[in-house]
């Protein structure tokens, strides 16, 4: 059994524009092309057919953009403009917090890319033999 939403694809790209129309209780057949990049390689770039038995219809409601939703969402809410602010709070923090990482990430590459890094011969010489002594 799964369940099937109209606007994804899966299990394959075309499966749910098949089910329109169909009622609970109903059988359909149909025959669809398994993309390049279906994850069995056997089966990818074939052609498949589908027996499809619908047993249940459902229909997704969203709740209503109100102070009852927004108290939903946190009890703390107590009127949906407060909702909105702290999610837009929340966004323009998330987005500072974005840029100052990538911020961080460019300076941390920069130094990288203009640094050069020159080991002691010993060192080196000290790596090569812990790495011989693990070996054996």
């Amino acid at each position: 059994q799964y369940q099937i939403l109209h606007d994804q694809p899966f299990p394959v790209l075309g499966f749910a524009e098949q089910l329109p129309g169909m009622k609970g209780g109903e059988e359909k057949e149909f025959k669809l092309w398994l993309p390049k990049d279906y994850p069995r390689a056997e089966l990818a770039e074939k052609e498949a057919w589908f027996k499809v038995r619908v047993t249940e219809i459902k229909q997704q409601r969203l709740p209503k953009l109100n102070k009852e939703f927004a108290h939903l969402v946190n009890p703390e809410f107590k009127t949906l403009a407060s909702l909105r602010k702290q999610v837009s709070t929340n966004l323009k923090l998330m987005a500072e917090e974005k840029a100052r990482r990538d911020f961080e990430e460019r300076i941390i590459e920069a130094v990288v890319e203009s640094s050069q890094v020159e080991f002691p011969p010993v060192l080196a010489e000290m790596e090569v033999a812990r790495l011989l002594d693990q070996r054996q």
